[in-house]
Order: C-alpha cells, then sequence, then structure tokens
C-alpha cells in the first residue's frame, strides 16, 4: 500500500493564485474557520483522512522512489557506516564547537580542540603504554596529503611493555572475527633502532588487565628512511562483555628503550560487508540491504574527488613518487585522482574521506543501487550559514572539471578501469 499526504495549506496555495488577492486572502480566513486544523480556533472539527488502497485509479508508483541520501553528518561515516574502528588514525585534524558570539553575526567557532588553531591536528584517541612520550611531528611526513605524523619515544629507563593505544570511536567491539591491522612506521636514525625485531598489536579490555587477542609483526632493519607499511591479520574467537576495548601497538623496552618512532595512518578493520576491502560495516550494510532501497545518492564534499584509504596510501611515495598537486586535485602515480589534501566541511569535524567514491560505487554494485551523484555548482556557505567564497563565473572551469573527473570515474565498468 502506497499513499501520499500533501500539506492542504500549500496545495491551496498554489491553487490560489488563480484569484484575486482580497478575493483569495477572505476565502482563505472562511475555510480556515470551517474546515482546517487551526491553533486559533478554540474548538476545532474533528479531522477525517481517508486513504483509497484500490489498485485501480493511480498512477504506477516510480521503480526509484525510495532510496539513500548520505553525508558525513554526525559521524554517520566516520565511526558509523565507515567499518575503521581507529578514531584519529592519521592526525589529520579536529573538532570545534560552533555558536553564537555577542556582536557577532551568525556562526562562530567558539571552542576548539586544537587550542592554537581550529581544526587542527590533535593527539586525542590515543594514551602511551609504558612511559612512552607521544607527539605530534611534521618533520616526517608519511605524504603530502598527510603531514602530520605521531612520534613516539621511549625513554631509556623504560622496561616490559612500551607504545600506545587507542580507545576507537567510543569504544571497539571484540567478537569472534577476522581482524585485519595496518599501519607505517618510521625509524628515527640518530636514536638507532636497529634492535627492534618485532610490534605487537592486540585488543584489550580498557576496565580490566584482559587481553582478548594479541599477534606479533616481525620487523627486520626497520627504515629510517622511508616508512615501512606493517600488516597483521588475526582472527580472534573472544567475545568481551562490553565494548570498552581497544586497541594497542607495542614493543619490548628492552630492545627499543632511548629510540624514538614516527607512525601514521594506523588502522584496524572487522570484517566487512561482502568482504570489501576498507569497506563498510557488515552489520549495518545488512540492515540497509534489508531495507531495500533503490538508489544511493552522495554529494561530491567541496567540489572535489572523495578519497579512499587505498587513494591515499598510493600518495604515500614521498622521495621516489611524489604528489603531483594541482591546486585542488592531484594524481597519484597510478593516475588515480584523489584530494592533495583534506578541507573542512560544514560539520564541527574533520572528514577523513576514508571512505571514498570507490567505496560508494562497490556500496552500489554490493546492493544493485542507482548511483545518483551530486555535484559541486561552485556556490559556497560560510561557517556563519552566510554565502562563502563561491566561485566566480571566469573560475568554473576549474569546478566543472573536478565533477567530470568524478563522473568519469563513476561510470567505468570494472575495478581495474578505475584504477587507471
Amino acid at each position: 500500500m502506497t499513499f501520499f499526504i500533501a500539506a492542504a495549506s500549500t496545495i491551496s496555495l498554489l491553487l490560489g493564485i488563480v484569484h484575486s488577492a482580497p478575493d483569495y486572502l477572505q476565502s482563505r480566513q472562511q475555510n480556515a474557520q470551517k474546515n482546517y486544523i487551526n491553533a486559533s480556533v478554540a474548538n476545532p472539527a474533528d479531522v477525517v483522512l481517508q486513504v483509497s488502497t484500490k489498485a485501480s485509479g493511480r498512477n504506477q508508483t516510480a521503480p526509484l522512489l525510495y532510496g539513500w541520501m548520505i553525508e558525513d553528518i554526525n559521524h554517520s561515516i566516520d565511526g558509523g557506516l565507515y567499518a575503521e574502528m581507529i578514531t584519529n588514525r592519521a592526525f589529520q585534524g579536529s573538532t570545534v564547537t560552533l555558536g553564537m558570539q555577542d556582536g557577532v553575526p551568525g556562526t562562530s567557532i567558539i571552542g576548539s580542540e586544537n587550542p592554537t588553531t581550529p581544526f587542527g591536528p590533535v593527539l586525542t584517541g590515543y594514551e602511551a603504554i609504558g612511559g612512552a612520550i607521544l607527539s605530534l611531528d611534521r618533520l616526517h611526513p608519511l605524504s603530502e596529503a598527510l603531514p602530520t605524523v605521531m612520534q613516539v619515544t621511549i625513554p631509556k629507563n623504560a622496561t616490559g611493555e612500551v607504545g600506545f593505544l587507542n580507545y576507537g570511536w567510543w569504544g571497539m567491539d571484540v567478537s569472534p572475527q577476522t581482524y585485519n591491522a595496518s599501519f607505517y612506521m618510521l625509524a628515527n636514525g640518530p636514536t638507532d633502532a636497529s634492535n627492534l625485531t618485532g610490534v605487537n598489536v592486540s585488543l584489550r579490555s580498557n576496565l580490566t588487565n584482559d587481553i582478548w587477542i594479541s599477534n606479533r609483526i616481525p620487523v627486520q632493519n626497520l627504515s629510517a628512511f622511508s616508512y615501512t607499511k606493517l600488516n597483521s591479520t588475526f582472527v580472534n574467537d573472544v567475545s568481551a562483555p562490553n565494548s570498552n576495548n581497544t586497541f594497542a601497538v607495542t614493543m619490548d623496552a628492552s630492545e627499543v628503550a632511548g629510540s624514538t618512532f614516527y607512525f601514521d595512518l594506523i588502522s584496524l578493520f572487522p570484517e566487512t560487508y561482502n568482504g570489501r576491502p576498507n569497506g563498510m560495516r557488515k552489520d549495518l550494510g545488512q540492515h540497509i540491504k534489508d531495507l531495500n532501497p533503490k538508489f544511493l545518492r552522495r554529494k561530491q564534499l567541496g567540489g572535489l574527488l572523495h578519497r579512499s584509504k587505498v587513494e591515499m596510501e598510493r600518495n604515500h611515495r614521498p622521495f621516489d613518487q611524489p604528489a603531483r598537486s594541482s591546486g585542488y586535485l592531484g594524481y597519484g602515480a597510478m593516475g588515480v585522482p584523489f584530494f592533495a589534501k583534506l578541507i573542512v566541511d560544514v560539520t564541527e569535524y574533520y572528514n577523513t574521506d576514508g571512505f571514498g567514491l570507490l567505496e560508494y560505487l562497490e556500496w552500489t554494485e554490493d546492493m544493485g543501487l542507482e548511483r545518483v551523484l551530486a555535484v559541486y555548482a561552485g556556490y559556497s556557505l560560510s561557517i556563519n550559514g552566510s554565502e562563502g567564497a563561491s566561485y566566480p563565473e571566469e573560475a568554473l572551469g576549474e569546478v566543472l572539471q573536478s565533477a567530470l573527473d568524478e563522473l568519469v570515474c563513476s561510470i567505468l565498468s570494472t575495478y581495474k578501469e578505475r584504477l587507471r
């Protein structure tokens, strides 16, 4: 059964344009007293709504009437649909608080997680283990797109287990399934980390001393010149009693005391919907599929291409294959367009855009959805809701090219074609 209910006042207004203004207003006032619900009437008459469900006499329902529109607002993607379990995984930005200021029109930034630079990088979500010293570093960038990393300094007198942990997005689900962890790591040459033989990754309780599962990643001659990507896949058969759990990256202090390391793009994924790498949560994906939507509409953020984690990693070639930036778009070694750098959206936090264009396309393929692409038209709103720095007519070619780039990538039929 399908039916539509339209606001009576809207229908009356549309029909009223055929009357003269005085006649229309008088008629509308009389009707409001007789037939409409009106808060100013002390005792309004009962209203009866009749809905016909007969098959005859109605237009056929549009097959694409029901679908999804998705934007990353209130962590609907980061910390929501996106299966990435690590919060602040690449130190890209932070949150602010928007509000009103006396004498200032519109909305302003009245609070900032980074005390000196609104939306600037922070260490939120991380905690040191075993006396390690955590700090932000911009002298050893992972790439042009990810210029801030976490420096981990191990004191000379450290003993036992040393490293750091991440609290995740409001905790971490630990349940029987396969997890995939990865991160980029760089040694600091002057402090000599040649004794390091391995790094441990683990899921552990934040309330007790329980370590649900742990895995060791062998390391040999960790480079101090270019970042090394370390990976770990581990199968967990334990169910934690709650979600108050953390992900830890640790080392043996007997191997690394007095050494310094740099970490970035720290990632942990559970099993994903349809087994997609860098995909959406398995449970939420199934719920969406069960709703049987027919289309997926996604916006084009700020006129730029959404970048996926896969595309971000293609830009992690700081020495032999640096990214070539053309203002808004950069192109990796394989020619795939991606964000050169993240920008701030209208939300109060940085969007990582880890769930990028490729993941949206795979989403539509997995669920048989029609793709509806909303492209940026060059018009912008500032943070206080007024008209912002919109594109002038003479610069709209850049906006058009960005939309065309995304459109071309969206209509290519295979994954390999999109990577060319």
